[in-house]
Protein backbone atom coordinates (compact mmCIF):
# COMPACT_ATOMS: atom_id res chain seq x y z
CA UNK A 1 0.00 0.00 0.00
CA UNK A 2 2.86 2.38 0.88
CA UNK A 3 4.54 1.52 -2.39
CA UNK A 4 1.40 2.45 -4.31
CA UNK A 5 1.07 5.79 -2.49
CA UNK A 6 4.77 6.51 -3.07
CA UNK A 7 4.48 5.62 -6.76
CA UNK A 8 1.39 7.83 -7.17
CA UNK A 9 3.08 10.85 -5.52
CA UNK A 10 6.21 10.33 -7.61
CA UNK A 11 4.11 10.10 -10.79
CA UNK A 12 2.21 13.35 -10.03
CA UNK A 13 5.41 15.20 -9.15
CA UNK A 14 7.02 14.11 -12.42
CA UNK A 15 4.03 15.34 -14.46
CA UNK A 16 4.14 18.71 -12.70
CA UNK A 17 7.85 19.16 -13.33
CA UNK A 18 7.46 18.26 -17.01
CA UNK A 19 4.59 20.76 -17.36
CA UNK A 20 6.71 23.52 -15.83
CA UNK A 21 9.55 22.65 -18.20
CA UNK A 22 7.25 22.82 -21.22
CA UNK A 23 5.86 26.15 -20.00
CA UNK A 24 9.29 27.70 -19.55
CA UNK A 25 10.36 26.33 -22.94
CA UNK A 26 7.33 27.91 -24.62
CA UNK A 27 8.08 31.25 -22.93
CA UNK A 28 11.66 31.06 -24.16
CA UNK A 29 10.54 30.34 -27.73
CA UNK A 30 7.91 33.10 -27.89
CA UNK A 31 8.97 36.33 -26.14
CA UNK A 32 6.45 38.58 -24.45
CA UNK A 33 5.45 41.92 -25.94
CA UNK A 34 7.33 44.74 -24.15
CA UNK A 35 4.71 47.25 -25.37
CA UNK A 36 1.90 45.42 -23.58
CA UNK A 37 1.81 47.22 -20.22
CA UNK A 38 -1.85 46.61 -19.50
CA UNK A 39 -3.13 43.94 -17.12
CA UNK A 40 -6.60 44.03 -18.74
CA UNK A 41 -7.97 41.72 -21.46
CA UNK A 42 -5.15 39.17 -21.71
CA UNK A 43 -7.06 35.95 -22.29
CA UNK A 44 -5.84 35.70 -25.90
CA UNK A 45 -2.28 36.06 -27.20
CA UNK A 46 -1.59 36.74 -30.89
CA UNK A 47 1.63 35.08 -32.03
CA UNK A 48 2.38 37.17 -35.13
CA UNK A 49 5.58 38.76 -33.74
CA UNK A 50 4.31 42.20 -34.85
CA UNK A 51 5.68 43.80 -31.68
CA UNK A 52 9.21 43.20 -33.03
CA UNK A 53 8.71 45.86 -35.72
CA UNK A 54 10.86 48.91 -34.99
CA UNK A 55 9.16 52.13 -36.07
CA UNK A 56 12.52 53.72 -36.95
CA UNK A 57 13.60 50.94 -39.32
CA UNK A 58 12.86 49.92 -42.91
CA UNK A 59 11.87 46.34 -43.72
CA UNK A 60 11.22 44.49 -46.95
CA UNK A 61 7.54 43.48 -46.69
CA UNK A 62 5.91 40.97 -49.02
CA UNK A 63 2.23 41.79 -49.64
CA UNK A 64 -0.03 38.82 -48.78
CA UNK A 65 -3.45 40.31 -49.54
CA UNK A 66 -5.22 43.61 -50.22
CA UNK A 67 -8.85 44.18 -49.26
CA UNK A 68 -10.82 47.23 -50.27
CA UNK A 69 -13.02 48.33 -47.38
CA UNK A 70 -15.04 51.43 -46.57
CA UNK A 71 -12.74 54.48 -46.58
CA UNK A 72 -9.51 52.45 -46.59
CA UNK A 73 -7.47 49.49 -47.80
CA UNK A 74 -6.74 46.62 -45.41
CA UNK A 75 -3.35 45.15 -46.32
CA UNK A 76 -1.67 42.02 -44.96
CA UNK A 77 2.09 41.57 -45.34
CA UNK A 78 5.03 39.73 -43.82
CA UNK A 79 8.76 40.08 -43.39
CA UNK A 80 11.56 38.07 -41.83
CA UNK A 81 13.78 39.22 -38.97
CA UNK A 82 16.55 36.73 -38.12
CA UNK A 83 14.67 33.39 -38.10
CA UNK A 84 11.21 34.81 -37.32
CA UNK A 85 8.44 35.51 -39.83
CA UNK A 86 6.55 38.64 -38.81
CA UNK A 87 2.99 39.25 -39.99
CA UNK A 88 1.55 42.79 -40.05
CA UNK A 89 -1.75 44.43 -40.93
CA UNK A 90 -1.71 47.90 -42.51
CA UNK A 91 -4.56 50.39 -42.88
CA UNK A 92 -4.18 52.87 -45.70
CA UNK A 93 -6.91 55.47 -46.36
CA UNK A 94 -8.35 55.51 -49.86
CA UNK A 95 -7.50 58.46 -52.09
CA UNK A 96 -8.52 59.75 -55.49
CA UNK A 97 -6.58 57.97 -58.23
CA UNK A 98 -3.39 59.94 -58.97
CA UNK A 99 -2.04 60.31 -62.49
CA UNK A 100 0.89 57.95 -62.04
CA UNK A 101 1.83 54.29 -61.90
CA UNK A 102 3.12 52.24 -58.99
CA UNK A 103 0.22 50.27 -57.46
CA UNK A 104 1.48 47.62 -55.05
CA UNK A 105 0.83 44.00 -56.06
CA UNK A 106 0.16 40.88 -54.00
CA UNK A 107 3.30 38.72 -53.91
CA UNK A 108 5.70 41.63 -54.49
CA UNK A 109 8.05 43.04 -51.84
CA UNK A 110 8.47 46.70 -50.88
CA UNK A 111 10.75 48.59 -48.53
CA UNK A 112 8.55 50.24 -45.91
CA UNK A 113 8.79 51.85 -42.51
CA UNK A 114 5.70 51.11 -40.41
CA UNK A 115 4.23 52.95 -37.42
CA UNK A 116 1.62 51.69 -34.98
CA UNK A 117 -1.69 53.56 -35.16
CA UNK A 118 -2.42 52.62 -31.55
CA UNK A 119 0.90 52.54 -29.66
CA UNK A 120 -0.13 49.48 -27.64
CA UNK A 121 -1.48 46.04 -28.65
CA UNK A 122 -5.18 45.77 -29.35
CA UNK A 123 -7.17 44.20 -26.52
CA UNK A 124 -8.75 40.75 -26.82
CA UNK A 125 -11.19 38.72 -24.77
CA UNK A 126 -12.77 35.31 -25.25
CA UNK A 127 -16.48 36.11 -25.43
CA UNK A 128 -16.56 39.50 -27.16
CA UNK A 129 -14.48 41.54 -29.58
CA UNK A 130 -13.33 45.04 -28.72
CA UNK A 131 -13.98 47.49 -31.56
CA UNK A 132 -11.50 50.19 -32.55
CA UNK A 133 -12.05 53.38 -34.54
CA UNK A 134 -9.36 54.79 -36.84
CA UNK A 135 -9.38 58.41 -38.02
CA UNK A 136 -7.55 59.45 -41.19
CA UNK A 137 -8.54 63.07 -41.71
CA UNK A 138 -12.29 63.03 -42.41
CA UNK A 139 -12.28 59.27 -43.09
CA UNK A 140 -13.34 56.86 -40.34
CA UNK A 141 -12.61 53.12 -40.29
CA UNK A 142 -14.04 50.84 -37.57
CA UNK A 143 -12.69 47.32 -36.96
CA UNK A 144 -12.94 44.41 -34.55
CA UNK A 145 -9.82 43.19 -32.76
CA UNK A 146 -10.17 39.59 -33.93
CA UNK A 147 -8.12 36.67 -32.65
CA UNK A 148 -5.56 37.18 -35.45
CA UNK A 149 -4.95 40.91 -34.98
CA UNK A 150 -2.44 42.41 -32.55
CA UNK A 151 -1.49 45.78 -34.09
CA UNK A 152 -2.70 48.02 -36.90
CA UNK A 153 0.09 49.85 -38.72
CA UNK A 154 0.19 52.84 -41.05
CA UNK A 155 3.06 53.94 -43.27
CA UNK A 156 4.48 56.97 -45.07
CA UNK A 157 5.45 54.75 -47.99
CA UNK A 158 1.93 54.36 -49.34
CA UNK A 159 -0.61 56.80 -50.74
CA UNK A 160 -3.68 54.66 -51.16
CA UNK A 161 -2.26 51.64 -53.00
CA UNK A 162 0.53 53.66 -54.60
CA UNK A 163 4.06 53.04 -53.38
CA UNK A 164 6.10 56.15 -52.64
CA UNK A 165 9.43 57.08 -51.08
CA UNK A 166 9.23 58.38 -47.51
CA UNK A 167 11.00 61.60 -48.49
CA UNK A 168 8.07 62.57 -50.72
CA UNK A 169 5.67 62.76 -47.77
CA UNK A 170 5.37 66.33 -46.60
CA UNK A 171 5.28 65.63 -42.86
CA UNK A 172 8.60 63.78 -42.99
CA UNK A 173 10.54 66.66 -44.51
CA UNK A 174 12.32 69.26 -42.41
CA UNK A 175 12.67 73.03 -42.58
CA UNK A 176 9.47 75.07 -42.69
CA UNK A 177 7.28 71.94 -42.59
CA UNK A 178 8.89 70.87 -39.31
CA UNK A 179 8.34 74.33 -37.82
CA UNK A 180 4.71 74.27 -38.97
CA UNK A 181 4.22 70.83 -37.39
CA UNK A 182 5.55 72.09 -34.04
CA UNK A 183 3.13 75.03 -34.29
CA UNK A 184 0.22 72.67 -35.07
CA UNK A 185 1.16 70.45 -32.13
CA UNK A 186 0.84 73.44 -29.83
CA UNK A 187 -2.60 74.16 -31.31
CA UNK A 188 -3.69 70.56 -30.67
CA UNK A 189 -2.46 70.78 -27.10
CA UNK A 190 -4.35 74.03 -26.45
CA UNK A 191 -7.56 72.73 -28.03
CA UNK A 192 -7.37 69.58 -25.92
CA UNK A 193 -7.05 71.60 -22.70
CA UNK A 194 -9.85 73.98 -23.71
CA UNK A 195 -12.18 71.01 -24.36
CA UNK A 196 -11.43 69.62 -20.91
CA UNK A 197 -12.18 73.05 -19.41
CA UNK A 198 -15.30 73.38 -21.64
CA UNK A 199 -13.98 76.78 -22.72
CA UNK A 200 -16.35 78.01 -25.46
CA UNK A 201 -14.25 81.06 -26.31
CA UNK A 202 -11.36 78.87 -27.47
CA UNK A 203 -13.11 75.83 -28.92
CA UNK A 204 -16.06 77.24 -30.87
CA UNK A 205 -14.07 79.40 -33.35
CA UNK A 206 -11.82 76.48 -34.34
CA UNK A 207 -14.31 73.57 -34.15
CA UNK A 208 -16.72 72.45 -36.86
CA UNK A 209 -19.29 71.19 -34.38
CA UNK A 210 -21.55 69.51 -36.96
CA UNK A 211 -18.64 67.56 -38.48
CA UNK A 212 -17.26 66.45 -35.10
CA UNK A 213 -20.65 65.25 -33.83
CA UNK A 214 -21.51 63.50 -37.12
CA UNK A 215 -18.17 61.70 -36.95
CA UNK A 216 -18.75 60.64 -33.33
CA UNK A 217 -22.13 59.12 -34.20
CA UNK A 218 -20.54 56.95 -36.92
CA UNK A 219 -17.94 55.43 -34.59
CA UNK A 220 -18.43 51.79 -33.66
CA UNK A 221 -19.75 50.63 -30.30
CA UNK A 222 -17.11 49.41 -27.88
CA UNK A 223 -17.92 45.68 -28.01
CA UNK A 224 -19.18 42.97 -30.36
CA UNK A 225 -20.17 39.49 -29.22
CA UNK A 226 -18.05 36.60 -30.50
CA UNK A 227 -19.84 33.86 -32.45
CA UNK A 228 -17.72 30.85 -31.43
CA UNK A 229 -19.23 28.79 -34.26
CA UNK A 230 -17.77 31.15 -36.87
CA UNK A 231 -14.41 32.42 -35.63
CA UNK A 232 -12.77 34.66 -38.21
CA UNK A 233 -9.42 36.37 -38.69
CA UNK A 234 -10.34 39.05 -41.21
CA UNK A 235 -12.46 41.55 -39.24
CA UNK A 236 -15.82 42.81 -40.49
CA UNK A 237 -15.89 46.50 -41.30
CA UNK A 238 -19.60 47.22 -40.88
CA UNK A 239 -20.24 47.43 -37.16
CA UNK A 240 -23.05 48.75 -35.00
CA UNK A 241 -22.44 52.45 -34.33
CA UNK A 242 -22.79 54.38 -31.09
CA UNK A 243 -25.35 56.77 -32.64
CA UNK A 244 -28.26 55.93 -30.31
CA UNK A 245 -26.13 55.94 -27.16
CA UNK A 246 -24.53 59.23 -28.16
CA UNK A 247 -27.90 60.87 -28.85
CA UNK A 248 -29.30 59.58 -25.54
CA UNK A 249 -26.33 60.64 -23.42
CA UNK A 250 -25.83 64.09 -24.95
CA UNK A 251 -29.44 65.16 -25.61
CA UNK A 252 -29.37 68.03 -23.09
CA UNK A 253 -25.71 69.04 -23.51
CA UNK A 254 -24.37 72.09 -25.29
CA UNK A 255 -21.53 71.89 -27.84
CA UNK A 256 -18.71 72.31 -25.30
CA UNK A 257 -20.15 69.56 -23.11
CA UNK A 258 -20.60 67.28 -26.13
CA UNK A 259 -16.96 67.78 -27.10
CA UNK A 260 -15.91 66.85 -23.56
CA UNK A 261 -18.14 63.77 -23.70
CA UNK A 262 -16.53 62.63 -26.97
CA UNK A 263 -13.10 63.21 -25.47
CA UNK A 264 -13.59 61.53 -22.10
CA UNK A 265 -16.79 59.52 -22.46
CA UNK A 266 -19.18 59.23 -19.52
CA UNK A 267 -16.22 59.62 -17.14
CA UNK A 268 -16.44 63.39 -17.54
CA UNK A 269 -20.01 63.40 -16.19
CA UNK A 270 -20.22 60.44 -13.82
CA UNK A 271 -17.20 61.21 -11.68
CA UNK A 272 -17.57 63.20 -8.49
CA UNK A 273 -15.04 65.89 -9.47
CA UNK A 274 -15.62 69.29 -11.00
CA UNK A 275 -14.00 70.56 -14.20
CA UNK A 276 -11.11 72.32 -12.45
CA UNK A 277 -10.20 69.17 -10.50
CA UNK A 278 -10.18 67.07 -13.66
CA UNK A 279 -8.16 69.68 -15.53
CA UNK A 280 -5.48 69.84 -12.84
CA UNK A 281 -5.24 66.03 -12.75
CA UNK A 282 -4.40 65.63 -16.45
CA UNK A 283 -0.93 64.86 -17.78
CA UNK A 284 -0.24 64.90 -21.52
CA UNK A 285 2.37 62.28 -22.31
CA UNK A 286 2.84 62.57 -26.07
CA UNK A 287 1.49 64.24 -29.25
CA UNK A 288 2.27 62.79 -32.69
CA UNK A 289 1.17 63.38 -36.26
CA UNK A 290 -0.27 60.15 -37.67
CA UNK A 291 -1.84 61.30 -40.95
CA UNK A 292 -1.26 64.16 -43.36
CA UNK A 293 -2.36 65.10 -46.86
CA UNK A 294 -3.05 68.35 -48.66
CA UNK A 295 -6.45 68.86 -46.99
CA UNK A 296 -6.41 67.06 -43.62
CA UNK A 297 -4.15 66.15 -40.70
CA UNK A 298 -4.71 63.79 -37.77
CA UNK A 299 -2.82 63.96 -34.46
CA UNK A 300 -2.60 61.34 -31.72
CA UNK A 301 -2.53 62.55 -28.13
CA UNK A 302 -1.69 60.22 -25.22
CA UNK A 303 -2.77 61.46 -21.81
CA UNK A 304 -3.81 60.32 -18.38
CA UNK A 305 -5.83 61.57 -15.41
CA UNK A 306 -4.81 60.85 -11.83
CA UNK A 307 -8.46 61.19 -10.71
CA UNK A 308 -9.97 58.83 -13.26
CA UNK A 309 -6.84 56.64 -13.08
CA UNK A 310 -7.03 55.57 -16.69
CA UNK A 311 -4.89 56.13 -19.76
CA UNK A 312 -6.48 57.70 -22.82
CA UNK A 313 -5.54 57.65 -26.51
CA UNK A 314 -7.22 60.49 -28.42
CA UNK A 315 -7.14 61.43 -32.11
CA UNK A 316 -7.91 64.91 -33.47
CA UNK A 317 -8.56 65.45 -37.19
CA UNK A 318 -8.33 68.91 -38.73
CA UNK A 319 -9.27 70.33 -42.11
CA UNK A 320 -6.58 72.63 -43.47
CA UNK A 321 -7.25 75.97 -45.14
CA UNK A 322 -5.56 79.30 -45.74
CA UNK A 323 -7.12 80.53 -42.50
CA UNK A 324 -5.62 77.72 -40.41
CA UNK A 325 -7.01 74.42 -39.03
CA UNK A 326 -10.61 73.49 -38.27
CA UNK A 327 -11.37 70.51 -35.99
CA UNK A 328 -13.62 68.00 -37.82
CA UNK A 329 -13.21 64.78 -35.82
CA UNK A 330 -12.38 63.42 -32.36
CA UNK A 331 -11.88 59.76 -31.55
CA UNK A 332 -10.94 58.75 -28.02
CA UNK A 333 -10.55 55.43 -26.21
CA UNK A 334 -9.33 54.05 -22.90
CA UNK A 335 -6.33 51.79 -22.48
Amino acid sequence: MRFIIFFFCYFMLTIRLLAQADSSKASAVFPTDPLDCSSRYKQIFIKDYAFIIDEDSNYSFTVDFIRRIKNAYYIGAHTTVLDSTIFVKILEPRIAKPNRKGIIQVGNSYEMCLMRYYPYPLSHTIDYYINYNFLFGKRLVSMQSTDCLSYIFFTNNLEGLYYTNMESKSFVSNGSTKIQNIHNTEIVYNIFLSIVRKDKSVTEPIVDGCAVIANAKKQADKYSLVDHRHIHCVPPFKLKTKRYKFNHDTKKLNLSEKLCYILMGAYSFRCAYDTNDIFSSITVQDINLVYDNESYVTYRLLWTSSLIRRDFCTYFSFKLSKNGMKLVGICSCLH
